[in-house]
């Protein structure tokens, strides 16, 4: 972490010089980055301009600006040398425009008891196909090698929103379910309903021409005692507008003893797929969360 500006500007300075043979995983600390972007307002305030909006990203300032209030040449040029901004020209009516988040949960499962090695990437054929043709011409391309390694590929969920830029979305998928827990001291049992499943929350925001997605997953199972286990990741990836990109990957293990306590858990559609499993054996899981961003509609 960076705390002092003669650190910044020394920073900055090698990265401009060796940017191609050094990257700096380093970030600015609150107090610094309140400093910079302080200083950077103040320049561009000075000119009149109050449509703009600066954030701090790692080392770096990224200003966007609407294309119809831009800064002068010479402040842009000032604050470039002295703290690296970048400038990004922000169309004015880009916030009123929808967007389409279109996912798709493709699970990989190993049948035969031992643990998933095999992932989207490792296969034929690109993401792109997913929202295309469908999982079925993923499966056909890579017939043999599913075959030879014992992997099933499946679609679980095809969700869709319409969403806005830097406004939260939630999606999710799966169902409440009863879990019953005992009281040691009375003796009694209780039964209380519980969300089982998928989490997703993301926000887009535009970063140059692609855009950036931030997203957090909570994915919940029943375990033992009736207690819910499960994990949860915070995380962002750059997603250019029209692509698909693989967001994310959850990988579980099922095992017959819990779906035997839980019989009709399998009958719920989506659960029932995610958590069956080979009564003699465990069966390792993956989970993919492919998206991808689209312009559903012209600016107002």
């Amino acid at each position: 972490m960076i705390a002092s500006l003669h650190e910044y500007k020394y920073i900055l300075r090698l990265n401009k010089e060796w940017k191609d043979k050094i990257h700096f995983e380093v970030r600015l600390s609150k107090k610094l980055r309140n400093l910079v972007i302080g200083r950077v307002y103040h320049a561009i305030l000075s000119e009149f301009i109050d449509d703009i909006a600066c954030r701090a990203e790692g080392i770096k300032i990224f200003c966007h600006y609407s294309e119809s209030q831009p800064p002068s040449p010479s402040i842009r040029k000032h604050l470039q040398n002295s703290y690296g901004v970048k400038f990004i020209s922000l169309n004015r009516n880009i916030k009123s425009k929808n967007y389409r988040l279109r996912l798709k949960l493709i699970q990989i499962e190993k049948l035969d008891g031992e643990e998933i090695s095999l992932g989207l990437d490792r296969l034929s054929g690109s993401l792109d196909e997913l929202f295309n043709s469908g999982v079925e011409g993923i499966i056909r391309k890579n017939k043999l090698l599913l075959s030879r390694r014992q992997v099933k590929i499946s679609t679980l969920a095809e969700p869709q929103s319409i969403m806005r830029l830097n406004s939260p979305l939630a999606i999710q998928v799966g169902s409440q379910i009863p879990i019953k827990t005992k009281n040691d001291l009375a003796g009694l049992s209780t039964t209380e309903w519980k969300f089982v499943g998928l989490n997703i929350k993301v926000i887009a925001e535009r970063i140059g021409d692609n855009f950036k997605i931030k997203y957090t997953t909570e994915f919940s199972r029943p375990g033992e005692g009736g207690s819910l286990t499960g994990s949860k990741e915070i995380s962002s990836a750059i997603v250019p507008l029209g692509k698909a990109v693989e967001l994310f990957q959850i990988t579980f293990q099922t095992s017959g003893e819990n779906n035997s306590r839980l019989p009709w858990l399998s009958k719920i559609p989506l659960l029932g797929k995610i958590f069956e499993s080979n009564s003699k054996q465990a069966i390792y899981k993956n989970i993919s969360g492919v998206v991808i961003l689209e312009d559903v509609s012209e600016p107002i």
